[in-house]
Order: C-alpha cells, then sequence, then structure tokens
C-alpha cells in the first residue's frame, strides 16, 4: 500500500499533469512547424477537425479568437490548402470551414504514432479504469474552460481599465494644453494691455506738457 498522503498525491498529479501538457506543446509545435503553420493556425486546426466542419464564429468561440482574428486565419489557412470554405446544403448563406484531404492526412501521419502507443498502454487497463481516465480528462477540461474563461474575464476588465486610464490620461493632456494656450493668452492679453496703457500714459503726458508750454 501507498503511504502517500491525499495531499502528496494532489500534488504530484498536479505536476504530472503540467508536464503532460509540456510535453503535449512541444509536440504541437514541431506539428505546426513540419505543417508550416503557426501555433494559433495549429490550434484552429485542430479544433476545426475536432468538429469536422464549423462557422468563423463557433471556432471564434472555441478558440478564444476575435472574429478579425480567426478571419485571419481562416484566410492564411485557406491559402496555404489546408482547410477550404464551403456553403451549408439547406442554408447556402452558411458557410463552413473544413480541413482539406492532404492535410487530413498529413495530421494523422504525424500523430499516428502517438495514437497508436497510447492505445497499446490503454490496453493494460479494465473498462472502469478507462472510463475513470476519461471521466478524469473531461472533468479536468470543462474546469480548465471555465477558467479560461475567468481568465479572460481579467484581461477585458484590465483593458478596459487601461483604455479608461489612456482616456483620462489625453483629457488630462488636452486639458493641460488649453490651460497651456489660455494662461498664454492671458499673456498676451495682459501685454497688449500694459503696452497700450503705457502708450495712453506716454500720450497723456505730451499733452499735459503741451498744455504747460500753453500757458
Amino acid at each position: 500500500m501507498s503511504r502517500e498522503t491525499r495531499d502528496e498525491i494532489y500534488r504530484s498529479l498536479g505536476t504530472e499533469v503540467r508536464a503532460q501538457q509540456n510535453a503535449v506543446e512541444l509536440i504541437d509545435d514541431a506539428a505546426c512547424l513540419l505543417m508550416g503553420v503557426n501555433r494559433t493556425d495549429g490550434r484552429c486546426l485542430d479544433i476545426i477537425d475536432q468538429h469536422g466542419r464549423i462557422t468563423a464564429g463557433d471556432l471564434a468561440k472555441a478558440s478564444g479568437l476575435s472574429t478579425g482574428a480567426v478571419t485571419a486565419v481562416l484566410d492564411r489557412l485557406e491559402w496555404s490548402g489546408h482547410i477550404r470554405r464551403v456553403r451549408d446544403d439547406q442554408d447556402r448563406r452558411r458557410i463552413y470551414v473544413e480541413v482539406t484531404p492532404d492535410t487530413l492526412q498529413r495530421m494523422h501521419e504525424l500523430y499516428a504514432p502517438l495514437t497508436e502507443r497510447s492505445r497499446a498502454l490503454l490496453t493494460h487497463y479494465t473498462v472502469e479504469e478507462l472510463t475513470l481516465i476519461r471521466d478524469f480528462i473531461r472533468i479536468g477540461r470543462e474546469a480548465s474552460i471555465e477558467h479560461a474563461d475567468r481568465l479572460r474575464a481579467m484581461v477585458d476588465a484590465r483593458r478596459d481599465l487601461e483604455g479608461t486610464i489612456e482616456r483620462v490620461r489625453r483629457t488630462a493632456n488636452d486639458a493641460k494644453r488649453d490651460v497651456k494656450v489660455a494662461v498664454g493668452e492671458v499673456k498676451r492679453a495682459a501685454k497688449d494691455e500694459k503696452r497700450k496703457a503705457k502708450e495712453s500714459a506716454k500720450a497723456l503726458t505730451a499733452e499735459v506738457k503741451r498744455a504747460v508750454r500753453g500757458r
């Protein structure tokens, strides 16, 4: 019997899950390089393959990308021959994207050895154990998606805050500039008034002098 405590198993399980995620990242990085796509485009390819076909809007939701970013991804993937756009047979206004047969074959070639090895390893488990593993992965995936939504909400909130700060900064700068302009105008007006007063005083002095001489 293992003498590990539940907390120790929690920690080691978390470590293994994180290490597994890193290993998958290494595989996906290499696969994307071999297919000539970046990681974002590769992730979208995987999502499209999982669905068979998908609309751009649903792909944006599944990937967490903006609709504009997804459009750019699909344009690149279509240009490189990895996906194609097809119209719905029932609703011709609806357009789906799907992975091309050549790219599906290439993806199969790159991932088939891992799939075969995983299947061979899983033969040692009973149906009940496989069900437990499947449920654990599903629950972990759902928890990860929920947490990703929370993190994206935090990102949106930070962007909103940064936008507000930037607007306040611009408003403050505009007010500072306006005050500077107003001060400049006041100084110029005061200078003009001082000049006019000096000229008036000079003219008055001259007039007084003339009046004195006239006596």
